[in-house]
C-alpha cells in the first residue's frame, strides 16, 4: 500500500479511501494514516471497517539483551508506553 500510493501523482487525488480488515494488519498504522491524509482531497473521507486492534508494542527484545533493563537502556529515548 505504502509503496504504491506514496507516489506524488496520488496526492490529493482521492475523494475517499475505504478499507476493510486492513488497518490492524499494517506494520505501521501511523504511516498508513499519514499516507491516506496525503492521498485525500480536501474534505475527503477515510472509512475503516473491521477491528482496529493495532497497538505499538515497541522494538522487539534481542538475544543480546540480557535483561529488561538492558532493553530499556537501548530504547530509553522512546515513549514509556
Amino acid at each position: 500500500f505504502l509503496s504504491i500510493y506514496s507516489h506524488p501523482k496520488e496526492a490529493g487525488k482521492w475523494d475517499a479511501v475505504v478499507c476493510c480488515f486492513f488497518m490492524d494488519a499494517c506494520p505501521n498504522a501511523i504511516d498508513v494514516i499519514r499516507l491516506v491524509h496525503h492521498m485525500l482531497r480536501p474534505g475527503g473521507m477515510f472509512i475503516n471497517f473491521g477491528p482496529l486492534l493495532y497497538h505499538w508494542s515497541g522494538p522487539a527484545m534481542r538475544p543480546d539483551d540480557k535483561s529488561f533493563e538492558d532493553y530499556q537502556s537501548r530504547f530509553s529515548f522512546l515513549d514509556q508506553r
